[in-house]
């Protein structure tokens, strides 16, 4: 939509003009092509729309790996994954597959945590991946990439807090699923069980907020030959459409950097003030950054 102005040529103020738009003449005639039928925008099912599933994680995590596992890509057609101190996906980068019968938009983005570019580089190219490379409307699932093969950290607990404040809004845990990475490094068959009987209450109270629960992923686990899903991608798949959500980013509201503004930046970094909360738009489940 294009910003109002001055638009030159009248005497009276012209409306701004959504694309796409029919609009009636104003000179009182009747046009046969403007029904209101017309005029509507057309309502597009969800259901008719890829499920997009948003990959979320640390450097390390085993993002890509698992974007690869569910995708189920042919060598030369992966997304680059490999042991790195540094992210090794720098952009958002997505692939389709189906699932079931259902389309499935996979969205990979840059580990969170990588010395080598801001936070904030983070948070914009995430949002930049959400709007360009997926459909409006679409239900989508942040798929949060925890791994098996370490302990969950206090760098672990901030990146879900930072994501909330930066991406996609208080609600977030409410249409997450977990994907926890190597899970071939555990053995017996209640892994899953055994593991989290041990884990801590600040974990256990982050998995009771996850609605859409948790899936122990191998990536190492070859897919089946005959073509179809694995059952660890139809478990993940399958979760994710249970709490899925229309999720449209809002408006980038720019922050002033003068003195004051850079001063409390620093404090905020340095942790000696807790940043304010943002405001949170109704109906949806992202927030103003």
């Amino acid at each position: 939509r294009m910003a109002g102005g001055d638009h030159g040529g009248g005497d009276g103020d012209v409306p701004d003009v959504e694309a796409g738009t029919s609009v009636a003449p104003t000179d009182g005639a009747s046009s046969p092509s403007a029904s209101p039928a017309a005029t509507r925008p057309a309502v597009v099912d969800p259901r008719d729309l890829p499920l997009v599933l948003v990959l979320l994680g640390r450097v390390g995590a085993g993002k890509s790996s698992t974007a690869n596992t569910l995708l189920a890509l042919p060598e030369g057609s992966r997304f680059d994954a490999r042991r790195s101190a540094a992210a090794v996906t720098g952009v958002c980068q997505a692939a389709s597959t189906t699932v079931g019968g259902r389309e499935v938009l996979v969205l990979d983005t840059p580990g969170l945590g990588d010395s080598d570019g801001t936070l904030k580089e983070v948070y914009t190219e995430i949002r930049r991946g959400i709007t360009e490379l997926t459909p409006a409307g679409a239900l989508l699932c942040p798929l949060l990439i925890l791994s098996l093969q370490g302990r969950v950290t206090e760098d672990d607990f901030a990146m879900v807090e930072a994501l909330k404040e930066h991406v996609f809004g208080h609600l977030m845990l409410a249409s997450t699923v977990v994907a926890w990475t190597h899970a071939d490094s555990l053995e017996g068959g209640d892994i899953m069980e055994g593991y989290l009987q041990n884990a801590g209450e600040r974990l256990r109270s982050l998995l009771a907020e996850v609605k859409g629960g948790y899936v122990p992923v191998d990536n190492r686990q070859p897919p089946p030959v005959d073509g179809s899903a694995a059952p660890q991608v139809e478990a993940v798949v399958r979760q994710a459409e249970v709490v899925g959500v229309k999720c449209t980013l809002c408006r980038i509201r720019e922050r002033g950097y003068g003195r004051k503004s850079a001063r409390r930046q620093r404090q905020i970094e340095a942790g000696l003030i807790q940043p304010k909360a943002m405001p949170q738009e109704s109906g949806g489940n992202c927030v103003v950054a």
